[in-house]
């Protein structure tokens, strides 16, 4: 099994919102949970390419290291 995530817009009832999903629910159509969200998110689209956790991680630091609120 792949650790690929991809890029998705996700809608519940009238609420839209993006985030990084994994490969296995990232397909138009499905529904999928969000960490800390309650209910399921129906997926409205996938962008790629998909990129691996290790990848998201490490660019998740390096944006909070640049943000002068983190110093």
């Amino acid at each position: 099994m792949s650790d690929l995530h991809f890029h998705c817009l996700l809608r519940q009832k009238k609420t839209h919102t993006t985030g990084w999903i994994e490969q296995r629910g990232a397909e138009v159509g499905k529904r999928v949970e969000l960490e800390g969200e309650d209910g399921l998110w129906d997926v409205i689209e996938v962008h790629g390419p998909g990129r691996t956790l290790a990848s998201l991680k490490e660019s998740e630091k390096r944006v909070r290291r640049g943000m002068p609120s983190t110093r």
